[in-house]
């Protein structure tokens, strides 16, 4: 069976308006299904490791982040040495039935 990726019209209106780019959508929709995988969870650490298993380079992945802390979808914490920590805001206002 195919996943999908649960995203409400009104955040989907909030990415499209804050001018979200395609790959801060994919990252998105990454960071999802990292959460729903196995052993995952909410916040995500973003390592090396799981950033390249996404395909996407290293400098495109931090200018979406960054759209999408903008946009309020997440929320990032850095420390310097250390992976980032993303925490999907959006997430909680999605209801699953």
């Amino acid at each position: 069976m195919e996943r999908f990726f649960p995203l409400t019209h009104a955040w989907a209106h909030k990415l499209y308006n804050h001018q979200t780019g395609g790959a801060a959508w994919f990252l998105l929709v990454e960071l999802d299904r990292l959460v729903h995988e196995p052993g995952g969870s909410n916040p995500v650490m973003l390592s090396t490791k799981i950033l390249e298993s996404t395909g996407l380079p290293a400098r495109k992945a931090s200018r979406a982040l960054h759209q999408l802390e903008i946009a309020g979808a997440i929320e990032v914490e850095r420390r310097r040495g250390r992976c980032p920590v993303v925490s999907l805001l959006y997430y909680e206002t999605v209801k699953t039935a």
